[in-house]
């Protein structure tokens, strides 16, 4: 039995039929105009198909651990927190996923920190003025990426990676 939720059904239900009225209107453009006339309709409408089709069904997503905001599989990190979801393993260099455990070419097992919620962590904060250094604080904002040149608008200044490029701002 699938575990699927009724969104997703109901989500696959309405593409399915939206696609069906799509065949079925080309199957009485062809009965009912010249066969010239549907080649051309066909012409322009099916690369309009074919990009809603890509969009709903071919273009896998995952969600942000961090935001759960929904972001491209293909993409290395996070464009609305900057989460990394791409890293390298520390043996060989093979890209892995955030959450993979085992190296996919090497072997190499990561181990995962893991502190269990009913732990109380007790920081021991020490200051300590003299060896503190004088840094000036210069707020610079932004209005292109220095990495990609892309135009950044009021609410992008803010960002701390471009949204374009996925460098540090």
């Amino acid at each position: 039995m699938s575990v699927e939720s009724p969104d997703t059904v109901g989500k696959r239900l309405s593409y399915t039929c939206i696609l069906s009225l799509i065949l079925l209107s080309i199957f009485l453009i062809l009965l009912v105009f010249q066969l010239f006339w549907a080649i051309l309709f066909l012409m322009f409408i099916a690369p309009l198909i074919m990009l809603g089709l890509n969009r709903y069904f071919f273009r896998p997503e995952i969600k942000c651990p961090r935001c759960n905001a929904t972001v491209s599989s293909y993409s290395d990190r996070c464009s609305h927190c900057g989460f990394q979801l791409i890293t390298k393993c520390p043996k060989c260099g093979a890209s892995m996923r955030y959450n993979d455990e085992v190296c996919n070419n090497c072997g190499y097992s990561i181990k995962k920190l893991i502190i269990p919620e009913n732990v109380e962590l007790n920081f021991e904060y020490k200051e300590n003025d003299s060896q503190k250094p004088q840094k000036k604080v210069m707020e610079t904002r932004f209005t292109f990426c220095p990495h990609c040149g892309s135009k950044l608008n009021e609410n992008q200044q803010n960002l701390r990676y471009c949204e374009y490029c996925g460098n540090k701002l």
